[in-house]
């Protein structure tokens, strides 16, 4: 199959529905023609090929992100338009479109394009709008729930990473059950196969530094940790708009042992979950969590946060392979001092974690991905 991912990031850019496409990509590979349609971020070059996908990047832009230390939402406009205007002649030359939810424009003006041509596609959800409007203005959040709606109606058949995310989009989009397939993200779990020795105490974050990933409260939490165990150390992964003020709140606090990494290589993330004893993650807003299921492969018990629009929950089986706390401070350095206080809770949520992740490699999940995708060709 001639297969083509159209998504606003990709591979070398940090995050989950990026590391999802390029995981899947990379593997689909092998067997099929792969092209990426994608924005081209300050630094990279507009063609090039990696690991087998042919990347295509469109609209030059400075950031990922505005001042609000989220993803900017300007660049799907301009993605969009460029994609009609100079390669929608390509697209109508493709077996199958697997458009991410992000940018919101683009499946909306393509559909006529590929209805007309008879190309099959699929959209790929990784949340519902209704669940973000808090980092909205009012007129964002009803133009996303514009297009919400008129992209749920275009393609056939729809993804999702979680049954979360799928269940939002039956009651909130009136989406048919039947259309709708979960795919969850995954994990490469012959990375996590070297040994290395758990440290206690060793808290570690990793992830963007996002407004909604709330790693402040992660920061305040340690606080309280540090003064029962002054053996914890919390350990900060990652980059983001927010990096300044997560600094300086470490900064002004005054409390030992915080340490931010920024960005570091794949297999020194996969060392650090490894010889972590928690992970953390405090994100309000999670279409599943694909950090969850790299803490399950290192044998790390991952703590993350209950709210009504996160997928976390479809991962964390709560005090069974992790544990979910409530969104604010307390809930958070409670749970996390409860398994500093039990080595044999600890040990028991690692080993279920570690049988739980099997089944999420990503080889298994590219493999039904491509099925999904010729069952939509036939």
């Amino acid at each position: 199959m001639r297969i083509a991912m159209l998504t606003e990031s990709f591979y070398p850019t940090i995050g989950g529905g990026e590391k999802r496409y390029y995981e899947i990509a990379k593997r689909l590979s092998h067997r099929h023609e792969i092209h990426v349609y994608t924005v081209c971020f300050c630094g990279l070059k507009q063609e090039e090929t990696i690991d087998g996908i042919h990347i295509h990047r469109c609209t030059r832009v400075s950031s990922r992100f505005d001042e609000k230390g989220e993803h900017a939402y300007t660049h799907g406009p301009k993605f969009s338009y460029e994609i009609l205007s100079k390669q929608a002649k390509n697209l109508i030359n493709y077996d199958i479109i697997d458009f991410n939810q992000w940018p919101i424009f683009l499946p909306s003006f393509l559909s006529l394009l590929l209805r007309l041509n008879k190309i099959p596609s699929i959209l790929t959800w990784h949340e519902v709008r209704q669940g973000v409007y808090s980092d909205w203005n009012s007129m964002e959040a009803l133009i996303g729930r514009l297009f919400d709606l008129l992209n749920s109606k275009i393609p056939a058949l729809h993804m999702t990473v979680s049954n979360v995310i799928k269940n939002q989009l039956v009651s909130s989009l009136r989406i048919s059950p039947q259309k709708i397939f979960v795919i969850s993200n995954g994990v490469d779990l012959k990375c996590f196969r070297k040994n290395y020795t758990k440290i206690f105490g060793r808290i570690t974050y990793a992830g963007q530094l996002l407004r909604h990933k709330h790693v402040d409260w992660l920061i305040l939490a340690y606080t309280k940790i540090k003064k029962v165990f002054p053996e914890a150390e919390l350990h900060i992964v990652g980059e983001g708009p927010m990096f300044p003020s997560l600094k300086a709140l470490a900064e002004e606090l005054q409390i030992e042992g915080i340490t931010f990494h920024g960005y570091i290589p794949y297999a020194k993330l996969v060392e650090m979950l490894k010889t972590s004893w928690i992970f953390v993650l405090p994100s309000t807003r999670e279409g599943q969590g694909i950090t969850l299921l790299e803490a399950m492969a290192a044998g790390t018990p991952p703590i993350s946060v209950d709210t009504e629009y996160s997928g976390v929950k479809d991962v964390i089986k709560d005090c069974w392979n992790g544990f979910l706390a409530q969104p604010n401070v307390n809930s958070l350095a409670k749970k996390i001092m409860f398994l500093l206080n039990s080595k044999d809770i600890h040990k028991k949520v690692s080993k279920n974690g570690l049988n739980y992740v099997k089944a999420f490699d990503w080889d298994i999940i590219s493999r039904r991905v491509e099925h999904l995708y010729e069952y939509v060709v036939k």
